[in-house]
């Protein structure tokens, strides 16, 4: 089973997006394929990028609907278990933004 976690910005400015990649090193910027605006991921590997991540959205005002928690899970088999990472939990609680979730068998 392979499984990640992101927590994401849908609705970036190019001004924001640029800050994002500078304010955070493991930021990816990619184009929201319906709506064209930026969308900046950040995987959720430890805690000081949830506090990057709160602080940025303070900063920009940035609302809880413009952003989530994408978890995403791969296996070729029905009955395994992905843990995710403890920073998963710590950024839902600081910024209460709903969790997307993405299964691939």
């Amino acid at each position: 089973m392979i499984g990640s976690a992101y927590f994401r910005f849908l609705n970036l400015s190019k001004t924001q997006a640029d800050e994002l990649r500078e304010v955070i090193a493991n930021a990816e910027i990619d184009t929201h394929y319906n709506t064209g605006n930026f969308v900046g991921s950040i995987e959720l590997l430890d805690i000081d990028a949830v506090l990057q991540i709160s602080e940025f959205r303070i900063k920009h005002k940035i609302a809880v609907r413009n952003c989530d928690v994408f978890v995403s899970i791969a296996s070729d088999k029905h009955d395994e278990t992905w843990r995710a990472p403890k920073t998963v939990n710590y950024v839902i609680n600081i910024v209460n933004c709903p969790i997307v979730f993405s299964y691939t068998c």
